[in-house]
């Protein structure tokens, strides 16, 4: 029955991004289609985490976990994802508060020793979220609201790291 209703979910995803890309072929406008990518990346994150799910249960046998050869964990101690920056960029607090999205400026949030780009991600929408504005760091926010949904971060773009 998991399974069952698993593979239901996998399809609802893949049927819908599917939709979605078709859609970015005929859509003119930017600001949609922006919109239409930032929904495919959460639903791409959402099938990962449902593949993960469905590797996690075909490797209990009667209930026992099966131990795996040579995987790694890619989960730092902090409890946040690893972060690959292609370029060094810093950012001190007082230069993040340039970035709330306004006045042209991109909208960023740090979020640990992270900073972000939420321009154009749906749930922070003209640079707020939830009472929260970006330019901002919302390490303990982040873990209040979100706690063990670390995936989150996932579907954000890292820009640089935050430095005293």
């Amino acid at each position: 029955m998991k399974n069952a209703l698993l593979q239901q979910q996998i399809h609802q995803f893949l049927t819908s991004m599917q939709y979605d890309i078709q859609l970015l072929y005929s859509i003119p406008d930017m600001y949609s289609r922006n919109l239409i990518l930032n929904q495919l990346t959460y639903k791409l994150s959402s099938l990962q985490f449902l593949y993960n799910l469905v590797m996690s249960n075909s490797q209990t046998v009667y209930g026992a976990a099966v131990p795996i050869q040579n995987q790694t964990n890619d989960i730092p101690t902090t409890g946040y994802p690893l972060v690959n920056m292609q370029n060094g960029r810093t950012f001190t607090k007082e230069q993040l508060a340039n970035y709330t999205g306004r006045n042209g400026m991109p909208a960023y949030v740090a979020v640990g020793d992270v900073v972000y780009d939420v321009t154009n991600h749906r749930v922070w929408a003209a640079g707020t979220h939830a009472g929260l504005q970006a330019g901002g760091v919302y390490t303990n926010e982040f873990s209040r609201c979100h706690a063990g949904e670390e995936m989150i971060l996932n579907q954000l773009i890292p820009v640089g790291r935050l430095v005293d």
